[in-house]
């Protein structure tokens, strides 16, 4: 049926199957990126796990 047809440029997502309009990178329903959407450059993570003791120093006091 002509009424269910693609318009130019509309994309399925691949999965979950909604069909997204040709400006949207991202699904509408999921979020899932459009496949030839250009990928975001991703930053270096600076989280670390643990956490990092403060160094000792001469001038701290301990004790009141």
């Amino acid at each position: 049926m002509a009424k269910f047809a693609a318009k130019p440029g509309e994309w399925d997502c691949d999965a979950c199957y909604v069909r997204n309009s040709a400006d949207k990178t991202m699904c509408a329903a999921c979020n899932t990126p459009k496949p030839a959407a250009a990928k975001p450059t991703s930053m270096p993570s600076t989280f670390k796990f643990g956490t990092q003791q403060p160094q000792a120093t001469a001038d701290t006091k301990v004790g009141l």
